[in-house]
């Protein structure tokens, strides 16, 4: 019964990034813990193609799961830009035929460059507390223009792939567009990235860091890290914010209360970049570091 309930939440979860590409467009386009490259598709291991080019890149294999904390896949996670033109990185879980995750890891490319390009974020803040403790929730809803990931198709070109027993991921740039280094400090400390306990300034850009817990699938920890950190790169643009505050008093042997503070942001983001990721030893705790213009 257990096996049964696993096997079907790992259906869910699948469906759940297939509902994501559905949704964004209506069609496709055309055992050990080990960082070890046991076999390249393509045969001896080449050099990424031009990203102007139409060649799919090789596919590399890893042994068991990717140890995205371990160099050389830590770059993997890395997303300044090249040569000036953003750079992507995509997760996709595993499905029966691999070669669909080539097309699903496309599709969330365009899907990202087109969040890069505008998103509209809808973010919901509520602190609820007495006098023993305090509770925290947020909501993020993005909205992503369909016709707008269609276009993205063509722009974006896959420049890495890599593949796991949990399931491919790549790394892609958006042609056509410009942005800045945006310098990464890469020293480690405590076991997390020094960005995430000291922020980088960008000249002309606010900075924020988004962190999400482990999900069934690597693929959705990492969409939760960047919706975090988009929820609060919305929040400091503060360019439309509704408030609602809600303060409630109960008396009852005395002192006890309760309040609850609601705060709803909703914005258009323009620009809206991931330049670094980072995921715990223990594979636990997604972090994302993202900018966007001021």
């Amino acid at each position: 019964m257990l096996l049964r309930s696993i096997q079907i939440a790992k259906q869910l979860v699948i469906g759940f990034f297939v509902f994501i590409l559905m949704t964004s467009c209506t069609s496709f386009p055309g055992t050990e813990n080990s960082n070890a490259i046991v076999n390249d598709s393509s045969g001896p291991e080449k050099e990424s193609p031009d990203p102007g080019s139409s060649e799919r890149p090789p596919v590399i294999e890893v042994a068991g799961q990717i140890d995205f904390t371990e160099e050389p896949l830590r770059k993997v996670l890395t997303t300044t830009p090249k040569n000036g033109k953003p750079v992507f990185f995509v997760a996709v879980p595993r499905m029966a035929e691999r070669e669909n995750e080539y097309r699903m890891g496309l599709m969330l490319l365009a899907r990202q460059a087109a969040i890069y390009t505008q998103v509209s974020v809808t973010a919901k803040f509520m602190t609820q507390s007495n006098n023993r403790d305090m509770g925290y929730r947020e909501e993020v809803d993005v909205e992503v223009d369909k016709e707008l990931v269609q276009s993205m198709l063509d722009r974006v070109e896959i420049t890495s792939h890599y593949r796991d027993v949990e399931g491919s991921y790549f790394n892609g740039v958006l042609k056509g567009e410009t942005l800045p280094s945006f310098k990464v400090p890469n020293e480690v400390k405590h076991a997390v990235p020094e960005w995430f306990t000291n922020l980088p300034s960008y000249e002309g850009y606010i900075t924020a860091v988004g962190t999400a817990q482990r999900h069934m699938f690597i693929a959705e920890s990492f969409m939760q890290s960047d919706r975090q950190a988009m929820a609060a790169l919305a929040k400091q643009r503060d360019v439309e914010v509704k408030q609602k505050r809600d303060d409630i008093e109960v008396e009852y042997q005395g002192s006890a209360y309760q309040q609850l503070n609601l705060e709803i942001t909703d914005t258009i983001v323009k620009g809206f970049y991931v330049v670094d990721r980072w995921v715990s030893k223990d594979g636990n705790t997604y972090y994302s570091l993202a900018v966007c213009p001021k």
